[in-house]
C-alpha cells in the first residue's frame, strides 16, 4: 500500500513539489505510529484486545473510500499512462518482486542508469545505520544512560514529532530561501543528521541525547530527496517497480541490521557503549561521499546530453 501511495504520489505532483509532499508522507507514517504506540495500551486495558482489532478494521475503511472516490479520476486528471490499477499490480504481483531489480539492470540514457544505482548505494547506508540505531537505542537508554519507560517513551514521541513536523518546515524554508539543488540540499541533510548523532554519542556531555534528537528534523527530507532524485531518473512506468525494490532493500536491510546492531552493541559494550551511535554517524558521513561522487557523474551526465543535443542540432543545420 505504501509502494502504491509513493508510485501515485509522484505521478501527480509537479516535480519542485515532490520533495515536500514525499516528506509529508513519510512523515505522516511515523504520525501514525506514534499515535498507534501511544494508544494501543489504552485500548487494550480499557476496551480489550477484540476492540482493538474492529478499530484496526474500522480504521482501514476510510483510505479505501478516498482511493475508491478520487484516486482514480487525479490519475485521469494527470493523463498519465501508469493508472492506480496498473500501479496496484505492479507493487502485488509476484513477478514485479523479480522485475524491480531491472530498475538497476536497464540501460539508460547518458550517466542515468549509473546515478540510479549510486542513488540505493546512497539510500543503504543511512538506513542501515537507522536500523542499527533503533534495534538497540532501548537497551542502551535504560540500561546504560538509566531512562525510565516514561523518559524513554517522551524521547521517542519527541524524536518522532520532530521528524514529522520539522521535516516539512525544513523543505519549505529551505525551498523559499535557499532553493538548493537535490544533491546540495541531501548533502546538506546528511550533514545535519550526522552531527546529531555524534552529539548523542557522547553521554558525558550533558543533554546530548536530547540535544542531538533536536537535529534529527534533517531525517525524512534527506529519505524524500533521494527518492525525488530517483523518479527523475525513470520512466513513469517504473515508478512502481521502483519503490517496490526501495521497499525491498528496506525490508532486508532492517532484518540484517536489526540483528546487526544487537551484536554491534553486545560486542562493544564493554569498552564504548554508545559506540553504536557513532556508527550511525558514520554511515550518514558514507552517504555524505556517495553524494559527492554522484554530483560529479551528474555533471558529466549534463555535459554529454548538452554535447549530444549540440551535435544533433548541428546536424539538422547542415542537413
Amino acid at each position: 500500500m505504501v509502494v502504491a501511495i509513493f508510485s501515485y504520489l509522484t505521478l501527480i505532483t509537479p516535480v519542485e513539489q515532490r520533495t515536500l509532499h514525499l516528506t509529508m508522507v513519510e512523515g505522516s507514517i511515523g504520525l501514525g505510529v506514534l499515535i498507534g504506540v501511544s494508544l494501543n495500551g489504552v485500548i487494550i486495558d480499557d476496551l480489550g484486545l477484540d476492540t482493538l482489532t474492529y478499530i484496526t478494521v474500522l480504521i482501514a475503511i476510510p483510505p479505501l473510500l478516498i482511493a475508491i472516490l478520487f484516486v482514480r479520476n487525479a490519475t485521469q486528471a494527470r493523463r498519465s499512462p501508469s493508472t492506480t490499477y496498473q500501479i496496484c499490480s505492479q507493487v502485488l504481483s509476484l513477478r514485479s518482486v523479480t522485475d524491480a531489480f531491472s530498475t538497476i539492470t536497464k540501460k539508460r540514457k547518458g550517466f542515468k542508469r549509473c546515478l540510479l544505482s549510486l542513488t540505493f548505494v546512497l539510500y543503504f547506508f543511512p538506513l542501515s545505520g537507522e536500523e542499527t540505531f533503533e534495534s538497540v537505542s532501548f537497551l542502551y537508554f535504560v540500561k546504560e544512560l538509566g531512562f525510565t519507560m516514561t523518559e524513554y517513551s517522551v524521547f521517542n514521541a519527541g524524536k518522532i514529532s520532530i521528524i514529522c513536523f520539522g521535516g516539512p518546515l525544513v523543505i519549505i524554508l529551505v525551498k523559499r530561501f535557499l532553493n538548493p539543488d537535490d544533491l546540495t540540499f541531501a548533502l546538506g541533510s546528511c550533514a545535519v543528521t550526522a552531527t546529531a548523532f555524534i552529539i548523542m554519542s557522547q553521554p558525558e556531555i550533558t543533554g546530548s541525547i536530547w540535544f542531538g534528537g533536536i537535529f534529527l528534523i534533517t531525517q525524512v527530507p534527506f529519505s524524500a530527496l533521494v527518492k525525488t532524485i530517483q523518479t527523475k531518473l525513470c520512466e513513469e512506468d517504473e515508478l512502481g517497480k521502483l519503490f517496490a525494490f526501495v521497499a525491498i532493500m528496506q525490508s532486508v536491510i532492517s532484518t540484517v541490521f536489526g540483528v546487526v546492531g544487537k551484536l554491534f552493541y553486545t560486542t562493544s559494550l564493554s569498552v564504548w557503549p554508545s559506540s553504536f551511535i557513532a556508527f550511525t554517524a558514520l554511515m550518514y558521513v558514507a552517504a555524505m561521499i556517495i553524494i559527492c561522487i554522484m554530483s560529479y557523474v551528474h555533471d558529466r551526465h549534463v555535459r554529454i546530453c548538452l554535447l549530444a543535443e549540440t551535435n544533433e542540432v548541428e546536424k539538422l543545420a547542415t542537413g
